[in-house]
């Protein structure tokens, strides 16, 4: 009977999900396959950070501009990823010259 008329709450949850999902994996993934400067701590802080933002965001209803939540958390993701690369301990050059190649 709910999957007949499915309630609008299961579309929130959904959103909420994928989005706390997107700002926690999006740029790790991204950067971390294709940036050689990516490590450890731009992850860490990035997913940790993003995330918890988020979901802050949206616990309280903030948005800017008219945009969804989502925006914050990715945005703030990025900045975090990006700080805490240059900020952390660079990986090895041996490592690196597995995954980029000279």
């Amino acid at each position: 009977f709910i999957a007949m008329t499915p309630p609008s709450l299961i579309w929130l949850i959904n959103m909420f999900a994928f989005g706390g999902l997107e700002t926690a994996f999006f740029w790790t993934l991204l950067l971390g396959l294709y940036w050689p400067r990516a490590n450890k701590t731009g992850a860490m802080l990035s997913m940790v950070g993003g995330t918890v933002l988020y979901c802050l965001a949206q616990g309280m209803g903030f948005k800017i501009m008219g945009l969804h939540q989502i925006t914050i958390g990715i945005t703030i993701s990025l900045i975090l990823f990006l700080i805490g690369s240059y900020v952390g301990k660079p990986e090895d050059k041996e490592t690196l010259g597995d995954f980029f190649p000279e």
